[in-house]
C-alpha cells in the first residue's frame, strides 16, 4: 500500500518482517554491486543455515531483493548449495568450505554460523541478519563494527521483558508463563526469567 507525502503512514504499512527482509537484502546486494556489476560476471554467494533452502520467509524475500537488484540466480547468481540445513555443531568446517569456494559474500543464519563464518575468513564479506550482535560479540560496537561483517541487528530481545510485561497487564492472573524460543538465538533469557 503506498501513501503519497505521507513516510509515516508508508512505514506503518510495512510489516516488520517485510523491512527486515528488505533491508537484509540490501545489506546482501551491497558487497556485490559495491563496484559495481560486471558484464557477464557470475556472482557466487553462501548462505550458513541450520534450515533447508527455502525455510525461511526472510530468506525468500532477500532472494526476491536480490532479483530486484539484478542478481538473478541461473543467469548472473550461483548460490551454493552446501550451506543449507547444516546442523550447528558443524558451522565451523562447513564454512571453511564454502570460503573455499570464494564466495562474494557469506549469508550465515544466527549467531553461530556468523561466528564460524568470521572464524572462516577476514576478507569475503559477511551478511548477518541477529537480533543483537554486539551482544553476541559479533562485532566490536555498532559505531565501529570492524572486519568483514556487516547486516541488520534487529534488536528484538531488548524488547521481550517488555512484552511480558504487557502480558502481564493483559493476563495479570496468569501465574505460569511459557517461552517457546530458540535457547541459543535468544540472548534475554535472564531478564525473563527475572520478570
Amino acid at each position: 500500500m503506498k501513501q503519497k507525502g505521507n513516510p509515516v503512514g508508508l512505514l506503518q504499512s510495512i510489516r516488520r518482517r517485510d523491512l527486515i527482509a528488505m533491508l537484509s537484502g540490501v545489506a546482501v546486494a551491497w558487497p556485490l554491486a559495491a563496484h559495481g556489476q560486471q558484464v557477464g560476471r557470475t556472482y557466487r554467494i553462501a548462505e550458513l543455515a541450520p534450515f533447508p533452502r527455502g525455510g525461511n520467509k526472510i530468506q525468500a524475500a532477500i532472494f526476491d531483493e536480490l532479483s530486484r537488484n539484478g542478481f538473478v540466480e541461473g543467469h548472473n547468481l550461483i548460490v551454493d548449495p552446501r550451506g543449507f540445513f547444516v546442523p550447528p555443531s558443524e558451522f565451523e568446517a562447513v564454512a571453511v568450505e564454502l570460503v573455499k569456494a570464494g564466495p562474494d559474500a557469506l549469508l550465515p543464519s544466527g549467531p553461530e554460523a556468523t561466528l564460524a563464518a568470521q572464524h572462516a575468513t577476514q576478507t569475503i564479506p559477511i551478511v548477518a541478519g541477529l537480533d543483537d550482535p554486539l551482544a553476541n560479540k559479533i562485532v566490536a560496537s555498532m559505531s565501529h563494527p570492524g572486519g568483514n561483517t556487516t547486516g541488520v541487528g534487529i534488536f528484538a530481545t531488548q524488547l521481550d521483558a517488555k512484552r511480558l510485561e504487557v502480558l502481564h497487564e493483559v493476563v495479570p492472573t496468569a501465574r505460569r508463563i511459557g517461552v517457546l524460543a530458540d535457547a541459543a538465538m535468544t540472548s534475554s533469557r535472564a531478564q525473563l526469567a527475572n520478570s
